[in-house]
């Protein structure tokens, strides 16, 4: 049997890579943002987001999809 889930793997730069699991990407999504919080930047968009994070030479996110093999 298998889950899918949402992985989101976020880095400030310089720093190591956290990895956060989730059930939607939406939730994925807006933990990118509580994750980053203490930047200024007045945006919505995710994907500005990661564009000006990457362009400040802040840090990265990316969220893919996986999937969870449960054995039995």
């Amino acid at each position: 049997m298998s889950k899918s889930v949402y992985v989101l793997q976020t880095r400030y730069s310089g720093e190591e890579d956290e990895v956060f699991l989730f059930t939607t990407k939406k939730a994925a999504e807006k933990h990118v943002f509580k994750y980053f919080e203490g930047y200024d930047h007045g945006l919505i968009d995710v994907e500005e987001f990661e564009e000006y994070l990457f362009s400040n030479d802040i840090g990265y996110f990316s969220i893919y999809q996986a999937n969870i093999i449960q054995e039995s």
